[in-house]
């Protein structure tokens, strides 16, 4: 009796999966392998019926739990189809889909659960795909302060790196350089480091630079190269990457009251930045206390850095509303800078005939030793020293002839008579 009871189990267990089939589900592979915190990742399964029944009707459920979750547009619910009897191996269907790490996930092997359910059977039943996630180690050189620096002046320049990936970074080190070496830092070598950088944190690494006083005003090009240690692999990482700086832009005038001379009023307009300046105008604009008679504008040109010249205007005083003379003049100056942009700058200035006469003298003096006159000026100014001394020598030559001439009439001649 037990023995007969013995083959009827066996007979039951062997009929099983004749009437279910036999149904296996296995992973094929993973893209990325592992997949990245934070990131996609791509499955591919495959659908064997290893049974003499065909299964018919099949359906795959994704069951996410943590740290998978299903991405947006993408059903939950696959409709496999239908296996024919034995078929696997290269045969078998191959399902792929996709499911989404968890930023926060940390390194490590987790399971999915997958659920599939047929015609032959009633019950979904579920299955555990093992997936291996990595923490994504990534940063990224994520700002610089500043894009324009003046040519010879000392300016801090910062960059900030940020961890933008899943994981923290450690032994981190930064450096730039610029190909022409117009760029150059200054009291530090080029290289900075960073022992660690946390998830989402940022560091800011400051260097004094300076751009050659000589610089051709233009944009340059920084090559920035960051390298930090994965955590994962043990390896090192390096991103290289490019910005830009420009050389040049603004520059500053300084002016000065140079004198009053029949009815007009002159003003010494000097370019003290370190760029040059283009299609300058310098005007006395509307203001209490002065009145402008005539043009009120003077059209200069270019100005390059050192340079200045003379503007003058016919300026009249007028009682202000307390009745008494205003001392200070603005003088407005407008000029396009080496970016192209037009800039104003106007500057307040001390209006007195006796004082800033000196100051003007002074202010020549000054600019002859740094830069180049564009001052207009007569001939007799500028040569009037080689005309004077050509003119000593011509009458050299004619009293000498002279004095020459009556030597030879007069053996007995004298210039001056002695007593």
């Amino acid at each position: 009796m037990k023995s007969h009871l013995l083959i009827i189990g066996i007979l039951i267990v062997l009929m099983v999966p004749m009437v279910q089939g036999a149904l296996s589900v296995s992973l094929v592979n993973q893209n990325p392998d592992p997949g990245d915190a934070g990131d996609l990742v791509e499955l591919r399964l495959a659908f064997e019926n290893t049974g003499k029944n065909p299964i018919e009707d099949i359906v795959m459920q994704i069951i996410p739990t943590y740290p998978f979750s299903i991405p947006s547009g993408q059903a939950s619910t696959i409709n496999v189809g239908t296996l024919t009897a034995y078929q696997s191996d290269e045969q078998s269907k191959i399902v792929k889909f996709k499911v989404k790490i968890d930023p926060e996930a940390s390194a490590g092997t987790y399971s999915l659960t997958v659920g599939t359910k047929s015609a032959n059977q009633d019950v979904m039943l579920e299955q555990s795909i093992m997936l291996d996630v990595r923490n994504k180690e990534s940063a990224e050189i994520i700002h610089i302060d500043k894009t324009d620096l003046l040519p010879g002046k000392n300016t801090n320049l910062t960059f900030r790196i940020t961890n933008v990936g899943s994981s923290s970074l450690r032994d981190l080190s930064f450096s730039w350089q610029n190909e022409d070496s117009v760029i150059l830092p200054v009291g530090s070598d080029n290289m900075k480091y960073i022992n660690n950088l946390d998830v989402g944190q940022s560091q800011d690494v400051t260097y004094e630079v300076v751009a050659d006083s000589d610089a051709v005003p233009g944009l340059y090009r920084l090559d920035l190269s960051l390298a930090y240690e994965e955590s994962s692999t043990g390896s090192d990482k390096v991103i290289n990457t490019i910005a830009g700086i420009y050389v040049g832009g603004a520059t500053d005038f300084d002016v000065s009251y140079s004198d009053t001379s029949d009815g007009e009023t002159s003003f010494s307009i000097a370019n003290i930045g370190s760029n040059p300046s283009y299609s300058v105008v310098v005007s006395v604009p509307n203001q209490d206390g002065w009145a402008v008679t005539g043009s009120s504008s003077a059209i200069i040109g270019n100005l390059d850095k050192g340079d200045y010249t003379v503007a003058s205007y016919t300026i009249q005083r007028k009682p202000t509303d307390n009745r008494q003379l205003q001392s200070t003049i603005d003088i407005r100056v407008d000029y396009t800078d080496t970016k192209g942009a037009r800039q104003t700058v106007i500057k307040e200035v001390d209006y007195g005939a006796t004082t800033s006469t000196a100051n003007a003298t002074q202010f020549s003096s000054n600019f002859r030793q740094r830069g180049t006159f564009v001052q207009q000026s007569s001939p007799w100014d500028q040569y009037r020293w080689y005309i004077l001394g050509f003119a000593a020598l011509v009458l050299l030559f004619v009293f000498r002839g002279w004095y020459r001439k009556k030597k030879m009439r007069n053996p007995q001649f004298r210039l001056f008579r002695r007593r």
